[in-house]
């Protein structure tokens, strides 16, 4: 029997959600009411969202004619059926230009999600020689002695000791096989990936990385769904990912689309590659920039892409739609524009693969001993510390005696996903020490940050010149 009349009550309360507030229950995850009916003669969505104390909500779900005048009438259209309004009227102005536009994750043929360790302690290590040592120690150990040895929770569906150590064995061990892994943004650690699934790695998402490892190729990083304030999870790498490169929580994930695809064997000798874009996309695409398609390379597209997604404009505008499913991505409405679009995020592409040659012009003077410790980090004075004092909330922040001198605000409270780059870099390293090479590295970060700030205002700038949004783009129908 159908469902004609469903009333859904939004208690919200998801200590990591968008609203924090009261949870009606001792959790952490929000809590939706509906009730459903098959009585009613005209099929209906009514909807309320409640937000405060805990004690405000059960008074309200207590009074069932509260409830009821509290309840608005809610339209459910394709492609989502949504049971709630959009959060804004700007939104439902701007759902139908983006509903037209075709999703990235349509326009690859192979895509996947990051590598899940399962076991990031013991499968991801800082430096190569660190990851060496810790599979030939794990490898020679007891199950026993190897789970007390690296503190290993228990064995689970989709990783065990045995398993872990099988592969390892079945591999060699092989130095071959340590492989660099994105792990966080700007951060390049080390892993060892035999693309065995439920190994040493739970799922190393073999049917993706092969196209990178070993490889000269590129991919771009995106999330479905997003939880936050602001939309920034979108990267590229030419080495593999990790499950939470840009954001780890409860909702959402990143997904990562190599550019080229290989048809040899695994880590075997390099073979021919074709284009990892679907030709139904990029058809369809070159058919938007005007009578000479050809022009169009896959690397221009790629370039288009990387661009749109780093607007200001397009985050913002489409912030709502962006948080919800994978990105929709508009064709460009002529070749100028496509070409100028296409070099500045091709620009964006070489400054994030730490590959420009700008990087080397460091704006950030680091200043302390040779190898510093880092200890606890902050901001202040346009200076990242990395031995600041304890301080209380709302204190402006202690200067210590070493760091980077010559980081704006800016460039400190640049985010990409979920973290705060210049932060989470250091943070991650507290009690490590730094060496020359972090320290450079460190200090390239500053600047690709520094640059991708200038050239995102760029992009909007270029949009704004061929027509603005949704002016400059071609509006086509999306496939459902």
């Amino acid at each position: 029997m159908a469902v004609v009349r469903r009333t859904a009550v939004d208690l919200n309360g998801d200590v990591k959600g968008n609203i924090v507030d009261d949870n009606v229950f001792d959790i952490e995850q929000g809590v939706t009411i509906v009730i459903m009916s098959t009585q009613p003669k005209v099929a209906k969505l009514l909807y309320t969202s409640l937000v405060g104390s805990r004690d405000s909500k059960y008074d309200t779900l207590l009074n069932s004619d509260c409830v009821r005048s509290e309840c608005a009438p809610i339209d459910m259209e394709p492609p989502y059926f949504r049971w709630m309004p959009y959060l804004s009227s700007h939104s439902a102005g701007s759902a139908a230009e983006y509903m037209k536009w075709p999703q990235i994750r349509d326009m690859f043929g192979v895509v996947s999600s990051g590598i899940q360790t399962k076991r990031d302690g013991l499968c991801v290590a800082f430096t190569r020689t660190e990851m060496w040592d810790r599979i030939q120690n794990f490898n020679s150990m007891t199950a026993s002695a190897a789970k007390r040895h690296f503190n290993l929770a228990d064995d689970g569906r989709d990783w065990t000791i045995a398993s872990a150590k099988l592969d390892i064995s079945n591999s060699g061990p092989n130095k071959k096989f340590i492989s660099k892994i994105l792990y966080r943004p700007f951060d390049i650690r080390f892993t060892y990936w035999t693309g065995r699934t439920k190994g040493f790695l739970a799922y190393p998402r073999r049917e993706v990385m092969q196209h990178v490892i070993g490889r000269q190729n590129i991919g771009i990083i995106f999330n479905r769904q997003i939880v936050g304030d602001s939309v920034s999870h979108f990267g590229v790498s030419r080495i593999p990912i990790c499950h939470g490169t840009f954001y780890l929580g409860n909702k959402g994930q990143d997904y990562f689309a190599p550019a080229v695809i290989f048809d040899d064997s695994l880590m075997g000798q390099a073979g021919n590659g074709r284009s990892n874009f679907l030709p139904s996309f990029t058809t369809a695409f070159r058919k938007s920039i005007g009578p000479k398609p050809a022009q169009a390379t896959d690397h221009q597209i790629f370039g288009y892409i990387y661009a749109v997604v780093h607007s200001p404009g397009y985050r913002e505008r489409y912030a709502e739609f962006l948080k919800m499913d994978f990105p929709r991505i508009p064709p460009p409405g002529d070749l100028d524009f496509f070409r100028a679009m296409a070099k500045l995020g091709n620009l964006l592409v070489s400054l994030h693969l730490m590959e420009a040659a700008e990087l080397d012009n460091s704006v950030a003077l680091y200043f302390g001993p040779r190898s510093p410790e880092v200890g606890r980090v902050g901001w202040s004075g346009d200076t990242v510390w990395i031995d600041c004092p304890p301080q209380r909330d709302a204190q402006v922040q202690a200067q210590g005696s070493m760091g980077f001198r010559g980081v704006n605000d800016a460039v400190w409270n640049f985010h990409v996903g979920g973290y705060q780059v210049c932060e989470k870099w250091l943070k991650d390293r507290k009690g490590r020490t730094l060496t020359s090479e972090d320290i450079a590295h460190y200090q390239k970060i500053i600047v690709a940050l520094s640059e991708t700030i200038r050239i995102m205002g760029e992009i909007d700038e270029v949009i704004e010149e061929h027509g603005g949004w949704p002016g400059a783009f071609v509006a086509t129908e999306a496939e459902a």
